[in-house]
């Protein structure tokens, strides 16, 4: 189960990893209720929230993708706003104040951008084939707020 606490609304994101169900807590309500956001989601792993666009993203570690949900008064259905079979496996996830995300990918133990508009950005950083623990990798073109850990 992961969890994701948006502090603005109060509200409580539970993803059901088993089911590929995503819950929200409503934690102003006087009885704290909680109601499906969305299912079908694959294998949930980690959640985000960018707080300009009020989207929430869900990487799904089966299909290999980001889900993207419109949540300004509350969540839309979900879409796919990133895929890829060739970039590993986004197990971590953070979201930049320009709204690129931070994707961090288990299998090539690498950290990733993705931009606000959905394309791949650049390797961050990469902690195989190094001898020390890890290795930046040059980019001309960063993402606005990204550097190297």
């Amino acid at each position: 189960t992961e969890l994701f606490f948006e502090s603005t609304r109060r509200q409580l994101f539970v993803a059901q990893r088993d089911t590929g169900t995503l819950w929200s807590v409503d934690l102003e309500a006087q009885q704290p209720s909680l109601s499906i956001v969305a299912e079908n989601l694959g294998w949930p792993i980690s959640l985000g929230y960018g707080r300009q666009a009020q989207r929430l993203y869900v990487t799904d570690a089966k299909n290999r993708r980001i889900w993207a949900l419109d949540c300004r008064r509350w969540c839309s259905d979900p879409t796919v706003f990133f895929e890829s079979e060739s970039l590993g496996n986004f197990t971590t996830l953070a979201v930049a104040l320009d709204g690129a995300l931070w994707l961090g990918d288990l299998e090539e133990q690498t950290l990733r951008t993705i931009t606000p508009e959905g394309t791949v950005g650049r390797t961050i950083y990469s902690f195989s084939g190094a001898s020390k623990p890890g290795v930046v990798l040059p980019d001309p073109e960063p993402v606005s707020g990204a550097s190297p850990p």
